[in-house]
């Protein structure tokens, strides 16, 4: 019976890998952290350079290997950063001018200590925000050079005649730990 015979079909063409770094939209980062996004997504493809110009052998194996982990690292720049950009909202959203207004205002007027209180509290908490926002912008500077330090170092090293990429994996772990506990920092704000 044809109903329950399989017709033979022609084999599946190899799906094209996909880029994970395919994902990153730049319009859902703040601007004042693209140039962030763009070194570390630079330090990836860089990388992705430096393994797919060694020959073929366990030194290209083992870059390719460790190219997924700067990868990762460079997605966890993006997260980070489109993380930044809700930390952002939420502030802009609580005003911090009307914020800083409204405190002095009612100091200056001399007005009851409970509104007065009511205020400062508003403020110290728009502050706080604002303050993690700035620590933010510091800690991925240093961490995106952090990450790019490794590629340089991976390329040194991949041009040893014996290359010994265990210490190009630690810094990568240590730089992509780092960018979870920032971001996991950041779920705590926002």
């Amino acid at each position: 019976m044809a109903l329950f015979r399989r017709e033979p079909s022609e084999p599946a063409a190899a799906a094209a890998p996909v880029d994970p770094l395919a994902v990153v939209d730049r319009s859902a980062v703040p601007g004042r952290l693209l140039r962030s996004v763009d070194a570390a997504l630079g330090s990836a493809m860089r990388f992705r350079s430096l393994a797919a110009g060694r020959a073929e052998g366990p030194v290209r194996d083992r870059l390719v290997l460790t190219s997924s982990r700067v990868d990762a690292g460079a997605l966890a720049v993006y997260a980070t950063a489109r993380q930044a950009a809700q930390l952002d909202a939420v502030a802009s959203s609580l005003d911090p001018e009307a914020a800083i207004a409204a405190y002095k205002e009612a100091r200056r007027r001399d007005a009851s200590p409970e509104l007065i209180e009511v205020h400062r509290a508003r403020f110290e908490s728009v502050q706080r925000i604002l303050n993690s926002r700035d620590e933010l912008d510091g800690r991925l500077e240093l961490l995106v050079a952090r990450l790019d330090a490794t590629v340089a170092r991976a390329a040194e090293v991949a041009l040893m005649s014996t290359p010994d990429l265990g210490a190009v994996d630690t810094d990568l772990a240590d730089v992509t730990d780092e960018l979870t506990a920032l971001r996991a920092g950041l779920d705590a704000v926002a």
